[in-house]
């Protein structure tokens, strides 16, 4: 059910402390869908060999003796979800072990099933235990703790490279720390509405989709890379004008008052072109992949050249004042 949250940018982004990776498949499009009556069907009518239920396989290397081979097959099978464990020995060096599990790949039961047998000792005389499967839970597994690892280096790349060239063009300090904090805070607003609106259900009823409780990793970071190019443009915009009032004039406030007034309009249309064609492809599409993409870039589009650009930003760089500039020295007048 969907829930509430504070007003605010700041309190736009609390559903993401509840952020649960998954990923995107049949289980989000309608109930009367084929795609979702099929499996249901035949998880109703047949109970083994159906859509919702898989295996994980288990690659062990070494001589294993068969008593602790057997001993291990037997603590695989006493963890939760684990269902009917069998043993494939192709030589003396290597054996193949295969456990079924039911639903789906990125249950959190499954993704515990995955971290309960890769935490089983190692067998006496095994050389390494290595646990995968195509398409299956340590795979779905694998794949998001390595996006959830990874993203936050990318955001301090592109938030570090973003703070130098502000340097550099505006010879300040606070202003480029300012536009990165401020571009971060507004993502954070957006992918929060995000997990919201697909995870929790808050857009089901008008993007006609079953919310099952996950969120695509891969889709958020789409939306936060393309996301932080669009919102420093808009800050480059405004700053970029209220820096050259600034240098004419020595007034921050004025430089403030006329940049706004300068660029109000173009980042008020450009925002609107942006959201018109992110809408598009956000509200047309059949792929909920696409779908999540699209309504995520049109919120954080929404949420900078609205809120963000139009009151945080002039707010902030007048409490600042002229350390807005900082170390900069501002020659005034002509």
């Amino acid at each position: 059910m969907a829930g509430r949250w504070p007003a605010g940018p700041a309190g736009r982004a609390v559903p993401l402390i509840a952020l649960e990776p998954g990923l995107t498949n049949h289980r989000y499009l309608p109930e009367d869908n084929e795609a979702q009556v099929v499996p249901r069907i035949l998880d109703e009518e047949f109970a083994a060999g159906h859509a919702a239920e898989g295996r994980i396989d288990i690659a062990i290397s070494g001589p294993v003796q068969k008593g602790a081979l057997a001993d291990y097959v037997r603590t695989v099978d006493g963890i939760d979800g684990a269902h009917d464990p069998a043993v494939h020995r192709a030589d003396d060096e290597l054996t193949w072990v295969t456990v079924g599990y039911r639903g789906e790949v990125d249950d959190g039961s499954n993704l515990e099933l995955v971290r309960g047998i890769r935490a089983v000792d190692t067998p006496a005389g095994a050389d390494a235990v290595l646990v995968g499967g195509d398409g299956s839970p340590p795979t779905s597994l694998d794949n998001n703790e390595a996006t959830t690892a990874s993203l936050p280096w990318a955001l301090a790349f592109v938030g570090l490279s973003t703070v130098v060239l502000l340097v550099a063009c505006f010879r300040s300090v606070l202003v480029p720390l300012k536009a990165v904090v401020v571009a971060f805070g507004s993502l954070a607003a957006s992918l929060g509405l995000v997990v919201w609106g697909f995870q929790e259900g808050g857009f089901q009823g008008l993007l006609d989709f079953q919310p099952v409780g996950t969120t695509d990793v891969w889709a958020l970071a789409v939306i936060l890379t393309i996301a932080f190019g669009l919102v420093t443009d808009y800050e480059m915009f405004l700053v970029s004008r209220v820096h050259e009032e600034y240098r004419a004039t020595g007034d921050n406030r004025r430089a403030i008052e006329v940049g706004l007034r300068s660029t109000g309009s173009v980042i008020t249309r450009a925002g609107l072109l942006m959201v018109v064609v992110l809408a598009s492809m956000g509200f047309t599409t059949t792929s909920l992949f696409v779908m999540t993409i699209g309504v995520g870039l049109t919120l954080a589009v929404l949420i900078d050249a609205t809120v963000v650009r139009a009151i945080i930003v002039p707010a902030a760089m007048q409490l600042i004042g002229r350390a807005n500039w900082w170390p900069s020295r501002v020659r005034t007048g002509p």
